[in-house]
């Protein structure tokens, strides 16, 4: 048996591992869409808001339904109809989901990258033990609601940790995936919304 640290200048191929090259934007893309992807449905916890006034939320998604919650808002789609839940205001929104729309909701943003979007890789930095990548991506034509946002990306096991976008009417906003899970049970009672009594319902439908 050959103990090759033992000879002067030898270094053992273990102790010093070779560094996995860097992924590219375009790769680091492909990446995130295989993996969400295969995802049958997902339970993604996160914090949202501006600055220090974050909140936190959970979002469950099952192909084109989802549900997501904060204590500020509930909203519900089950991919043809949509709710709007504002407790505040005591009133629920409901309306119709426009089939094939490109709208960018947080559903999306904390599940995929937009189909289109310029991703240029700004740099890199290491969260848990993993490499994590920043990507800068610009849309292919002026957005109504987004000017751009900023991707967070594992390398392990290339899901998205963060999210920063800068819209047109509220301003800088940023999300802050805590975990996601790929195979929840997500029941299809998950993906309706009764209006609780006393609360004004809004039918654009």
């Amino acid at each position: 048996m050959l103990y090759l640290a033992a000879l002067p200048g030898a270094v053992s191929s273990q102790a010093r591992p070779r560094p996995t090259p860097k992924a590219t934007a375009v790769q680091i893309v492909a990446h995130v869409g295989q993996t969400y992807g295969a995802a049958q449905s997902a339970v993604v916890t996160f914090e949202q808001g501006a600055g220090r006034d974050m909140v936190r939320g959970t979002l469950e998604v099952s192909g084109d339904r989802y549900r997501l919650e904060t204590p500020e808002r509930t909203v519900v789609a089950d991919g043809t109809t949509s709710w709007l839940y504002d407790p505040a205001q005591k009133r629920v929104m409901i309306d119709a989901v426009e089939p094939g729309t490109t709208t960018l909701t947080p559903a999306r943003l904390l599940t995929e990258i937009p189909t289109g979007w310029r991703p240029t890789l700004v740099g890199t930095t290491t969260e848990a033990g993993s490499r994590v990548y920043q990507l800068s991506l610009m849309p292919p034509r002026p957005d109504p609601t987004l000017e751009r946002m900023t991707l967070w990306v594992a390398e392990r096991g290339w899901t998205i940790r963060r999210v920063a976008v800068q819209t047109r009417a509220a301003g800088a906003l940023t999300y802050r995936v805590a975990s996601v899970d790929f195979k929840p049970s997500l029941p299809a009672a998950r993906f309706s919304f009764t209006a609780p009594a006393g609360v004004k319902v809004v039918d654009l439908r």
